[in-house]
């Protein structure tokens, strides 16, 4: 699991634009052909370029090598955690839970609230309400969830020994 893992972070730069997109297409194209169609580079590189701020983007390590991708981008409201990519090879193993934890702890100490994105097709939902997020409104193809300051104070019991995460820059 996740506990006998070492996890870092290291800034994403430019030269990790080619390793991030690749990242989303690996972790996000199955559901993304779901809720919208066929990929198709030619129409989803210039959306992500768009969505391209590394400034708010970490590279998340396993043991010193790349191993997924974590953007949180806070607020004045709330911290939104834009995305939790975790390169298929490390799925399953709880990585996800610890990054998650960790700024939803950091949120906590703020007292903020935590929201997300995601694709109603994702199973990822099921992680985040384990985790104490709640569907606070829904788009056609999204659902809005949001981890509130009471929900937030259970993660001490899940994760005490995961990694700590800073939210701020």
């Amino acid at each position: 699991m996740a506990d006998d893992l070492t996890l870092s972070f290291r800034p994403v730069t430019d030269d990790d634009y080619e390793y991030v997109y690749q990242l989303d297409k690996t972790t996000m194209r199955a559901y993304t052909e779901q809720a919208y169609g066929p990929w198709d580079d030619i129409v989803v590189r210039p959306i992500f370029a768009e969505s391209w701020h590394p400034d708010t983007m970490r590279i998340v390590l396993v043991d010193g090598q790349d191993a997924g991708l974590l953007d949180v981008i806070p607020i004045e409201t709330s911290i939104n955690l834009e995305a939790v990519w975790i390169a298929p090879e490390h799925q399953g193993k709880g990585i996800g839970t610890r990054l998650i934890s960790g700024v939803l702890r950091d949120a906590q100490t703020r007292g903020l609230p935590v929201t997300l994105r995601v694709l109603k097709v994702n199973p990822a939902r099921r992680l985040y309400e384990r985790l104490g997020f709640v569907v606070v409104s829904e788009t056609v193809p999204h659902y809005l969830m949001e981890a509130r300051l009471l929900s937030l104070a259970r993660l001490i019991t899940i994760s005490s020994t995961s990694d700590e995460l800073s939210c701020g820059r």
